[in-house]
């Protein structure tokens, strides 16, 4: 993880110094404590002024600050292609089908060979919205008839409920299929 780490700090560059560590968090943040879980506003908030690059118990990193996180997303040695040593790097292709499969799948693919395919399917994909759109209208009637009915409701448990998920999810596999020819 120390190579990591110098990445990051070399991402901070002229940025500024985060607060020396009497002033730090105490100790990695547990993203897990029903505490940070209830309301993580005010650890971001602290995070970002005194440990804006800061390495969580699980091991990971939480980056709060707008360049850092670009600087990060921008940087090759950050990027999605499995590292030389996991079994699903493109090298272990004939040994093992699920590198071969992970070689040809967006979610591991970083620039430039990402681009091609992403804009494949970002074309086929507009074009079967214009085609087929989806009535947001009709769905948002559905998901509101029950509670305009009791004349009562709670929009947050409206908002996150399952059935919301579920029914967009409905909508979309009633669909025709995306033509990919």
């Amino acid at each position: 993880m120390r190579p990591v780490l110098r990445l990051f700090e070399r991402l901070r560059g002229q940025r500024p110094q985060p607060a020396p560590p009497q002033q730090r968090q105490e100790g990695p943040l547990d993203l897990l404590d029903p505490a940070f879980v209830r309301d993580p506003y005010p650890a971001y908030a602290r995070l970002r002024d005194v440990d804006p690059i800061h390495r969580t118990k699980s091991g990971g990193f939480i980056l709060t600050r707008h360049a850092d996180i670009v600087a990060a997303l921008a940087h090759p040695a950050l990027g999605n292609a499995p590292s030389r040593h996991a079994v699903v790097h493109a090298r272990n292709r004939g040994r093992h089908v699920s590198a071969d499969v992970a070689a040809n799948i967006l979610p591991f693919l970083d620039k430039p060979e990402h681009v091609r395919p992403r804009r494949l399917i970002a074309s086929a994909f507009r074009a079967h919205l214009r085609a087929y759109p989806l009535d947001a209208e009709a769905i948002a009637r559905d998901l509101l008839a029950p509670w305009l009915q009791a004349g009562a409701m709670e929009a947050i448990a409206i908002s996150a409920s399952r059935f919301r998920s579920r029914r967009f999810r409905a909508s979309w596999a009633c669909r025709p299929p995306i033509a990919t020819g």
